[in-house]
């Protein structure tokens, strides 16, 4: 049987508040092992990465693959939500 409409759209619209950016600064973290200083906002975190890239220490291409990864998630997910069944 079918997830009601309701509860679909809902699904989807928590989907819709998944930061990118945020995402991608969790993944790389965890993948690369860049933490960020405590405190600092995914967004803020991101522009540091983006300099480090600009300055050569970290290559340009990484931190496209987890931007994209991230992405790629966020697109997974709502994959999944509009899939959705209900069980018995």
């Amino acid at each position: 049987m079918e997830v009601p409409e309701k509860a679909k759209r809902k699904l989807q619209s928590m989907v819709v508040e998944v930061d990118a950016v945020e995402l991608a600064v969790r993944l790389i973290e965890r993948g690369c092992h860049m933490k960020r200083p405590i405190g600092l906002s995914g967004t803020a975190a991101w522009a540091q990465f983006e300099q480090s890239a600009a300055s050569g220490e970290v290559p340009e291409y990484i931190l496209r693959d987890f931007e994209a990864m991230a992405h790629i998630a966020i697109a997974y997910f709502g994959e999944c939500i509009n899939s959705l069944k209900k069980s018995n």
